[in-house]
């Protein structure tokens, strides 16, 4: 799994001398294995929305794949987390 975190923390320095096309042929030129989430924290499809939540601030993530018998079935992103949380409580 590859996230707009692991990009970013892969990019050089946002203080670096490089160019703009020394950061492009960085970007064309470095495989994905090298800066992907390698051992994904994963759930079923039938945990409730709090212990999602729960997983995604024990691991400090921003999303969680849903996983039913070893097929991707989904994705809840804290922002899921969030609406639902929204969805269930009285907003004044």
């Amino acid at each position: 799994m590859i996230t707009n975190r692991d990009i970013r923390e892969d990019l050089p320095y946002t203080a670096t001398t490089l160019t703009r096309g020394d950061i492009s042929y960085h970007m064309e030129t470095t495989p994905i294995n090298t800066c992907m989430t390698k051992y994904v924290v994963w759930i079923g499809p039938d945990i409730t929305m709090v212990d999602a939540a729960r997983v995604l601030l024990q691991h400090k993530i921003g999303c969680l794949p849903v996983v039913d018998h070893g097929t991707l079935v989904g994705v809840v992103t804290d922002i899921d987390c969030l609406r639902a949380f929204l969805h269930t409580t009285r907003v004044a």
